[in-house]
């Protein structure tokens, strides 16, 4: 639809990023229910648990993201959108990952299995609607999941739609109302979400201190 919709709309867009993701049995970090971030822009993990800790073992699902930054363009042509791949293939990436706290390369290695992709997105369009239809989610703003805003944005649109039919009815002027609360300030997400996003403060302290400090407040 949104092809048809903005037949001219450019190609996919990729910046260097590939991603690999799975989910082990682990203990949940810190509070329990923490979300973790290491690393900079260029090599970065998200760690967080995707279900409560079992009440015998203390072991909860965790999910992670493991991502490399890389210069070879052609890489994206490489892999699959979700192509399953050997952990040993890169985890050599995060082997040294190492912590009192967390052992990053375990955690991988604690995966059934693990998938690989490219982190793509799409330049934003001017428009949403078109008389009688509407995108939403991915087919209105593919994003990078920068901050978790991929899900969480859809779900918003969701709600915001909902809220123009209740307000104006069913029909071409609830859609219109849905893209003019919504197009232009999340395309603006969308290309905010091409630069570090949370991370971009875990990369100025590496920068100050090459991340390694006794104090956050002197960094």
């Amino acid at each position: 639809l949104r092809a048809q919709m903005h037949p001219a709309q450019p190609p996919i867009h990729w910046g260097g990023a590939l991603m690999w993701r799975g989910t082990s049995l682990a203990k949940p970090l810190r509070t329990g229910s923490s979300f973790i971030g290491l690393g900079t822009h260029r090599q970065r993990m998200v760690i967080y648990p995707i279900s409560p800790a079992d009440p015998d073992t203390g072991l909860a699902m965790i999910n992670w993201i493991a991502e490399v930054t890389i210069d070879d363009v052609t890489a994206s042509n490489r892999t699959g959108w979700y192509s399953q791949i050997e952990i040993d293939d890169f985890i050599h990436h995060f082997e040294h990952w190492k912590y009192d706290w967390l052992d990053v390369p375990a955690l991988i290695r604690g995966a059934e299995a693990a998938y690989e992709n490219p982190m793509i997105d799409r330049d934003p369009v001017s428009h949403w609607t078109d008389g009688p239809v509407a995108l939403m989610g991915d087919a209105a703003h593919p994003m990078y999941p920068t901050g978790s805003n991929g899900a969480s944005q859809a779900i918003i649109d969701a709600r915001v739609l909902g809220a123009k039919i209740l307000a104006h009815g069913i029909g071409p002027s609830a859609l219109a109302a849905y893209d003019a609360a919504l197009c232009e300030p999340v395309s603006q997400i969308v290309l905010r979400n091409r630069e570090a996003g949370p991370f971009g403060l875990l990369n100025l302290v590496n920068e100050r201190c090459g991340g390694e400090f006794e104090d956050i407040d002197e960094v």
